[in-house]
């Protein structure tokens, strides 16, 4: 595909975008009009990575070198810098006018929503990029620390049980906020050669950003210790899950290369410093007991990035939450 053909089909998605965050703001619409075009809004993405599949960088463009803190990358930072505003503004109006007796309020419709999104730009990537009907490639299956938020965008606006509705928004807010960061802050590694791919990924987890800020300013995240408790146990419940996956990869299938949330024992780590010490571990003591020791430090590094987080987000919402005084347990 030509550049020209490449841009001149996101200038169209960038027009009917805006078209459509024109019609939201100008013309009144019943609710189900509101959502129907907040449904288009958040599915056109997936139609934009389809139709540019085929574009690719120049051959003397290395991608995981000449990407990264880049015009390209540094275009996205912005936009995820604007979308933060909007939504903490966002966040606001929807303190006031949540209606708790509606099956989705505005702010469970807001995150699931983001999982849309989210769910159409990955049915795009495992269908054309890791080829899910020829020779499915496994170690996309998305089911990684970045993954796992599609998941909960999806089911959480559902619970009708609002403590563990919102333990689920805490994870979101806090552990969903360091994926994103993450990636955005230092992509070395998650560029290919692929135009549409490296625009998913910015889009990936710059929207994890988004919607993590989102509810930290909804949810007032930082101001109670039960919200970075809630958020630890439901990232507890995905480790779990985890490593309960690769043994059972490694019992049944271990040519497939999956590594969920890359605590398999007997595949490298590709993190910096814990992948020295599952190396050296494993030399030292054994298989299971250097994985032993590479699982505490793993898990000791994620919660205290929660918590880093969750300290970081209480500077900016130390005030209380009216909205959540009124809302039933």
């Amino acid at each position: 595909m030509s550049n020209l053909i490449g841009l001149s089909l996101i200038a169209a998605f960038l027009v009917l975008e805006a078209v459509l965050a024109g019609v939201l703001q100008k013309v009144k619409l019943k609710e189900k009009g509101l959502r129907g075009v907040i449904l288009a809004m958040a599915v056109l993405p997936m139609f934009l990575l389809t139709a540019i599949d085929a574009w690719r960088w120049p051959v003397t463009v290395n991608p995981n070198v000449d990407l990264p803190f880049s015009w390209f990358h540094f275009i996205f930072i912005a936009l995820v810098i604007l979308f933060c505003f909007l939504v903490i503004r966002l966040a606001g109006v929807h303190i006031q006018k949540d209606d708790s007796k509606s099956r989705l309020s505005k702010t469970d419709w807001t995150v699931f929503m983001f999982g849309v999104l989210l769910t159409g730009i990955e049915i795009y990537k495992q269908i054309f990029y890791a080829t899910l009907f020829t020779n499915y490639s496994w170690y996309l299956f998305p089911f990684q620390f970045c993954s796992v938020p599609l998941y909960v965008c999806l089911i959480a606006p559902w619970i009708k049980n609002q403590k563990r509705k919102e333990a689920c928004y805490s994870f979101i807010g806090i552990f969903g906020l360091i994926a994103g960061l993450a990636v955005m802050a230092y992509p070395t590694t998650v560029f290919t050669n692929q135009i549409s791919i490296c625009i998913h990924t910015m889009v990936w987890h710059g929207s994890m950003i988004v919607v993590g800020t989102y509810l930290v300013a909804r949810y007032r995240i930082g101001t109670s210790l039960l919200q970075w408790r809630q958020a630890a146990s439901i990232l507890s419940m995905f480790i779990l899950i985890a490593i309960v996956m690769n043994m059972a990869i490694h019992l049944f299938a271990p040519q497939i290369g999956l590594n969920p949330f890359f605590l398999s024992p007997w595949i490298s780590s590709p993190f910096p410093v814990l992948s020295t010490i599952l190396a050296k571990g494993q030399s030292s003591w054994g298989v299971f007991w250097g994985w032993l020791v590479y699982l505490i430090c793993y898990i000791l590094a994620f919660f205290l990035g929660g918590m880093l987080v969750y300290l970081v987000a209480g500077i900016f919402t130390h005030k209380p939450n009216p909205a959540l005084a009124k809302q039933p347990a």
